[in-house]
């Protein structure tokens, strides 16, 4: 079980828009104009952060069969694998799943009206 305080620094970055590996999903974050994809309410991206969040928390971070190492890397360690793990879910499964809903959200209230 990852520990609280460390990992909640993560959380608290993602959940104001700064990135520690903005370089690697700066792609599937922009279109071709370096316009953002995600034009939905924040509200959306933090609860979709924060279930993601809470996954982490309750599971290992690091194998129980490695030693472990001094707590200062260990707490370096879940830091960085939990923003990673924050940055990757809303770059490569939330921004699509988003972007999908609000091309066909509007389409699809026209047919219900």
């Amino acid at each position: 079980m990852a520990r609280l305080l460390w990992t909640i620094w993560a959380l608290m970055l993602n959940s104001l828009r700064l990135s520690i590996f903005r370089t690697c999903f700066a792609i599937d974050l922009e279109d071709d104009y370096g316009r953002p994809l995600t034009t939905s309410p924040p509200i959306t991206t933090f609860l979709f952060a924060t279930s993601v969040y809470v996954i982490i928390v309750n599971s290992t971070l690091f194998p129980q069969s490695f030693r472990k190492p001094i707590p200062v890397f260990m707490c370096l360690y879940e830091f960085l694998a939990t923003a990673f793990f924050l940055e990757f879910a809303i770059a490569c499964l939330w921004t699509p799943i988003d972007i999908h809903i609000l091309n066909t959200l509007p389409t699809n209230l026209i047919y219900v009206t």
